[in-house]
Order: C-alpha cells, then sequence, then structure tokens
C-alpha cells in the first residue's frame, strides 16, 4: 500500500478471527518516497525530522538506529520482520544480551548472536526447520539494505517455500518413522526365531526327525517368512519417504545399514 510501518514486533502482529494476520498500530508509519499517489494520506516522511530515532529497539533496523529517514523504506520493514523471526526460533530478541546503552551501537554495526547458538543453549534444535528458517532470518537482518529481501512478497514467497518443505518433510518422517515401527517387530520375531533354533537343534539332536522337530522347523520357516516381509515393508516405506523428501540424509543411512545387516544375516544364516 506504500507505506512503511517502522514498528513490526510481535505485539503488533495480530491473528484474526479468520486466521488472517493483521498489523496493528500504524501510530509510527510513513508513506514510502516511491510507489503511491495517495495525496489524502497524512502520513509522510516530513513529519520525521531526519536523525529523529522512533521505533522499538529490539526490533529496529540499522537505519531506524541511526535516524536516517532517507534510508527508510520496505526494506526496513522486512529488517523488523527478520527479527520477529528471531524471536519465534528463539524466544528472545535480537541483541538481548546487550545493555540497553549500549544496544543502538551493536544494531548499528555488529549481528545478533547467532540463532543456533541460542538454540544450542537452551538445548532446543530442530535442523531441518531451523536451518532453512535461519537462512531466512539473517537475510531479512542483513545490515546492509540491498542485501535483504527487498519487499514483503520476496520473504513471504521464501516462508511459503519453506512451510511447504517443511510439510513434506514431516510427511517423510511420518513414513520414516512407521518404517521403524516394524524394525521393532523384526527385533522381536528375531528374539523368537533364535529361540525356535535352540529348540530346533536341540530336538534334532535328541530325536532326529521326530514329529517335534518337523513342527519347529515349519515354525521357524514360518517365522523366517515373516521377518522377510516384515523387512520387505520397512524398506518400503523408507523408500516412500525418499520419494517424498531425498534429502533425509538419516533414512539413506539407515536403508543402506539395514540391507547390510540383512545380507550378513542371510550369509551366516
Amino acid at each position: 500500500q506504500g507505506v512503511i510501518h517502522r514498528d513490526i514486533k510481535p505485539s503488533n502482529i495480530m491473528i484474526g478471527r479468520y486466521g488472517e494476520i493483521q498489523i496493528v498500530d500504524w501510530g509510527l508509519a510513513k508513506k514510502s518516497s516511491i510507489n503511491t499517489n495517495d495525496t489524502d494520506m497524512t502520513l509522510d516522511i516530513e513529519m520525521t525530522k531526519h536523525g529523529c530515532i522512533i521505533g522499538t529497539p529490539a526490533f529496529m533496523s540499522p537505519e531506524q538506529s541511526m535516524g536516517d529517514t532517507y534510508k527508510i523504506g520496505k526494506a526496513t520493514d522486512i529488517y523488523s520482520l527478520g527479527c520477529v523471526l528471531y524471536n519465534i526460533l528463539t524466544g528472545e530478541v535480537p541483541f538481548y544480551d546487550i545493555e540497553e546503552e549500549s544496544k543502538f551501537n551493536y544494531i548499528r554495526s555488529e549481528r545478533p548472536t547467532p540463532i543456533k547458538t541460542v538454540l544450542k543453549n537452551k538445548n532446543k534444535m530442530h535442523e531441518f526447520i531451523i536451518d532453512s528458517l535461519i537462512q531466512i532470518a539473517n537475510k531479512a537482518m542483513q545490515k546492509e539494505i540491498h542485501k535483504r529481501y527487498q519487499s514483503s512478497k520476496e520473504i513471504s514467497e521464501a516462508i511459503l517455500f519453506w512451510l511447504v518443505n517443511s510439510q513434506n518433510r514431516e510427511k517423510a518422517y511420518l513414513l520414516f518413522h512407521e518404517g521403524n515401527q516394524f524394525q521393532i517387530q523384526i527385533e522381536d520375531r528375531n528374539e523368537d526365531l533364535l529361540e525356535v533354533n535352540k529348540n530346533l537343534q536341540r530336538s534334532y539332536s535328541m530325536n532326529g526327525f521326530s514329529k517335534k522337530t518337523i513342527l519347529l522347523w515349519k515354525e521357524k520357516t514360518k517365522i523366517e517368512h515373516t521377518i522377510q516381509s516384515l523387512y520387505e515393508q520397512m524398506i518400503r516405506k523408507y523408500n516412500e519417504a525418499l520419494l517424498i523428501d531425498q534429502n533425509i540424509q538419516e533414512i539413506h543411512e539407515k536403508i543402506i545399514r539395514e540391507i547390510f545387516l540383512w545380507n550378513r544375516a542371510i550369509i551366516y544364516s
């Protein structure tokens, strides 16, 4: 709409009755110096004198912290959105560990504590979600204006791309965990197989091909077929997961490991 908010922060972002996102408190807003033809709009850059610092320090861009009204534009709000994302991911605001009297200097020249560092200190990590969103937050919070997203459309498309991929990743992990459930069943059946093998060997050594020995042999064969079926279902689930998201290294490693163990079991069986 050709307006710069200049005070985007969590308390000014609301969720409407129908789930829509609403930005509130436009008291510090100003017209963009470009792309606006609204002559009735009273908000304007001239209302804020050059050198006057306005906004909330924790979510303020470097150009705001210097009161540089000539540089304040769309990318200023983008920086603040990056700060909001930082807050969502870490539970902290940028430069939360810096004294108030030094905060402006840090905003202008330093970078906040890396998101991963904050999360590791809190023992809160989710590799895929964090890595993807950190890239978005870091780009939005670049000191240099030209290195940030240049419009709300750009950053929203980046977040939408993450959202779609994270949903695919979630589906892939769901299939991966379903495959792991088959592994648990395989381990249980392997224990049964070991017990049957012991009884079979004992029966054969004492009674030869007796009725009991034959029944134990049939039970052994049945368990082996069950294990084979469970193994195939497990690998199928892993492959379905990789069809959705081929970049989950954990699943690649799991398949290689299980195939190796299965082949070794066949060799020594």
